[in-house]
This record gives C-alpha cells, sequence and structure tokens, in this order.
C-alpha cells in the first residue's frame, strides 16, 4: 500500500508524468535487454553477433521509442491541461449562474415553489418562506393541503395530475399562514420535467392588498352611483318643475289671450305661448329619459312640429309632415335652440305658405355631414316674390333664426324661394353637444 501510494505520488504526478514515464520506460526496456543478453550468453556463450548486436541495437530501440514516448505524452499532456483548463472555467461559469440563478429565485417578488405528485413540496425560494411565514426548512416537510386548506389530500393530488394534462393553469385560492391567517393567493402553475422527475411549478402572488383596492373601489363605485342617482332624481325633479312652470306662463298666457280681442295682440301671446311650450316640451323628454344628459331627438322634433301645426290651426290641420331625424346627441340648451328654430320656420309656414294650396306638405330633415349639421325645413306652399325682402326682415322670427344660428351655433342660414320656400342651415356638431 505505501509502495502504491509513493508511486502515486512521485511517479504519477500530472506536471511530471512525460517525464517520469519515459524515463521509466527507459530504464525498464534497457534493464530487460540486458536481461535479455544475459540469457543468451549463458545459453550459447561467447559469440560475436550476439555479443554486440542485440544489445547495441535494443538499447538503440529503447533509447528512441523513449523519446517518441516523451514527445507523445507532452503533447497528450498540453491537451490535457487545455482541456482541464476549459473545464475549470465551464464549471465557474455555471457555478456562477446557478449563483445568479438562486440569487434571483430568492429574491423574486412571487413565491416560488415546487410539488412532486404526491404534494408534497420539493423546493421553496425565500420569498414563499417570508410569505407564508415558515421556515424552508418546515415547508420542505409539508404537504400542500397542510398550506392549502381547499384541498384534501386526493383532491390535491388529482389537482397537480389535471395542471399536467393542461401544462399550465391560473387560479386564485387561500393559503394558511404559520400564524393561522389566510390570505388570498393568485396562482400560476405549470408543469415540467427535470433529470426524469416531474413537477409542477407554482408561482403565487399575495393578493391581500388588491383584494383591498378593490373592496374599497367597489364600495367607492357604489356611492357613487347611489350618490348619482340621486342627482338623477334631483334633476329629473328639477326638469319636471322648470317645465310645470313653463305651464304655468303658458296657461296665464291664455287666460290673458281669452280676455283679449285685439287680434294682434292675440297673435303675440299665442306666439310666445308656443315659444315657451318649445321651451317646455324639451324639459319634459329629460324629465322622461333614462338619460338626463341626451333626449330622444327625432321624438322631440315630431312632437314639437305636431304639436305647433295642431296649435295654430286649432286641430283642423291638413299639413303632410315629413320628417326625418339622424339619430344624433344634443346637449338640453342646443336642443332648445333647435325647437326655438324648428318653432318660427314652422310658424312662419303656417300662417304665410298654404294660401290657395290644396295638398300641403312641410319636409324636416336632420342630418350629420361629416362634422357639420343641416338642418333643412321646406315646403310647397307659395314661396315669396323677393328673397332679399327675407333675408333683411326685421320680424322677431327672422331675428331670432338669425341670432341662434349666427350668434349661437356659429352657423349660417341659407333661403331659397323655389316652388315654396326652402330654409337651410348649417352648423358645427360640436356647438350642440
Amino acid at each position: 500500500m505505501m509502495l502504491k501510494n509513493l508511486f502515486k505520488r512521485y511517479v504519477l504526478k500530472t506536471n511530471y508524468l512525460p517525464s517520469r514515464f519515459s524515463f521509466m520506460f527507459a530504464l525498464v526496456g534497457i534493464t530487460g535487454v540486458l536481461l535479455i543478453d544475459r540469457i543468451i550468453h549463458l545459453r550459447y556463450g561467447d559469440v560475436e553477433v550476439i555479443d554486440i548486436g542485440p544489445l547495441t541495437l535494443g538499447i538503440l530501440y529503447t533509447l528512441a521509442m523513449t523519446v517518441v514516448i516523451y514527445l507523445l505524452l507532452k503533447y497528450m499532456l498540453s491537451i490535457v491541461k487545455v482541456t482541464e483548463a476549459s473545464y475549470h472555467l465551464l464549471e465557474q461559469r455555471e457555478k456562477e449562474s446557478l449563483r445568479l440563478f438562486n440569487f434571483a429565485l430568492d429574491n423574486s417578488a412571487d413565491a416560488i415553489y415546487w410539488f412532486t405528485f404526491d404534494g408534497k413540496f420539493y423546493y421553496v425560494n425565500d420569498a414563499a418562506s417570508y410569505m407564508l411565514g415558515y421556515k424552508k426548512e418546515e415547508l420542505l416537510g409539508m404537504d400542500l393541503w397542510e398550506m392549502d386548506h381547499n384541498f384534501t389530500s386526493d383532491q390535491a393530488q388529482a389537482f397537480l395530475l389535471e395542471i399536467k394534462e393542461v401544462k399550465r393553469a391560473t387560479f386564485e385560492t387561500t393559503q394558511t399562514k404559520k400564524d393561522g391567517k389566510v390570505i388570498p393567493i393568485e396562482v400560476s402553475a405549470n408543469y415540467f420535467a427535470h433529470e426524469g422527475k416531474e413537477f409542477i411549478c407554482a408561482f403565487g402572488r399575495d393578493i391581500s392588498e388588491r383584494r383591498d383596492y378593490q373592496t374599497a373601489i367597489e364600495e367607492a363605485n357604489s356611492e357613487l352611483k347611489r350618490s348619482i342617482s340621486e342627482k338623477e332624481m334631483l334633476l329629473k325633479e328639477v326638469h319636471h318643475r322648470v317645465k310645470n312652470n313653463l305651464e304655468i306662463i303658458s296657461s296665464l298666457l291664455s287666460m290673458q289671450y281669452r280676455r283679449i280681442d285685439d287680434s294682434a295682440m292675440r297673435l303675440i301671446l299665442q306666439e310666445s305661448k308656443s315659444r315657451i311650450h318649445t321651451m317646455s316640451l324639451v324639459h319634459e323628454f329629460l324629465y322622461k329619459s333614462e338619460k338626463l344628459s341626451e333626449i330622444d331627438l327625432d321624438g322631440y322634433v315630431t312632437q314639437l312640429v305636431t304639436d305647433i301645426v295642431s296649435l295654430y290651426t286649432e286641430g283642423q290641420s291638413d299639413i303632410k309632415l315629413c320628417i326625418y331625424v339622424e339619430k344624433l346627441k344634443f346637449s338640453t340648451d342646443a336642443s332648445i335652440r333647435l325647437g326655438m328654430i324648428l318653432h318660427e320656420l314652422c310658424v312662419n309656414t303656417i300662417k304665410y305658405a298654404y294660401n290657395g294650396i290644396d295638398e300641403k306638405r312641410l319636409s324636416i330633415n336632420l342630418e350629420q355631414e361629416d362634422e357639420i349639421l343641416h338642418l333643412c325645413v321646406e315646403d310647397n306652399g307659395n314661396g315669396v316674390k323677393d328673397i332679399k325682402e327675407l333675408y333683411e326682415s326685421n320680424s322677431l322670427g327672422v331675428q331670432l333664426i338669425k341670432i341662434i344660428c349666427e350668434d349661437q351655433l356659429d352657423g349660417e342660414v341659407n333661403f331659397l324661394s323655389e316652388d315654396g320656400l326652402r330654409c337651410d342651415i348649417y352648423f358645427p356638431y360640436k356647438a350642440v353637444i
């Protein structure tokens, strides 16, 4: 044993292996040649060819082989050193990568744990230990169902097998900390195999704060909805009262209308009453609407024009109404302005357009063309002889139309008298929302 250890220590030492091995080879070779030569001398006696030839040849051959073997071993040693250096470098890099990998795992914001398919912990990182309040050694001695009470032993194992089938799964559950506190967890689980073994790798995140935020947001939303509902009720009540007040004013005008014999004054009161009804109708539609920020514009225009025709013809109208209103959103003020424009145009049409006309027609169209709204009110009446007089008219109705269109809606008004009177009004959509 002692000789064996000395041989390993001095003869097989890596750095001196070529020279020592070559020396040993030369020593053994020469000794062997001398021994054979001696045996030949003892067997055959003194013969010249045997005395000189085999000995010299054997020694030269042994020395030559020694040099060859030395060079081969020297070359092999250089390769071994390069390989050994590469191996050590690779080993250091692998250790560094493993150190960084372990550092990343342990400092992850998420808890990471590996499970075997019998539900036992195989690996946990520092985040899992911190989140659950256990030491790593304690967790590695536990089962999944001891931490997650939503599972029994059989259910946990069956669930892990389900994850294996689908490869990955994301779900929410609860886990129990060491102090008994139950916390909500969002889990992302994945199946993988490593070194012939199968695992489920789970990433867990404590979502207690998120749940608290969600609860706070839901409570705030509930309170906001309640507050909005109350304000909507109050706003509906305001619209209802405004409508009632306008109707009271309209009723007072009606009483005054019946007490006056002057036809001109009666016409003024009738037009005032009609304008008030135009404003009142907006509040009535808003009161009935589910959305207080907008009204049914088509219904409002149809109702308004029908009421105006009925009022000024005392319910005996034979005017055919053709109304088309595109589905648009108008603010309350814009709806009233539109109503006032339609009121003045319709009243003027009813009062002046149809003398001697049997088949009376009144068309109203409101459409959007890109970002511009186009309102067209057209009748088949007598029209006007001089369209310039209409532009220069000082009547209250025409002045109202111009003021509302040009000053309040930033639009323009065009009249055309051809087979009746046509009024085209253009204004930007942004002026009415």
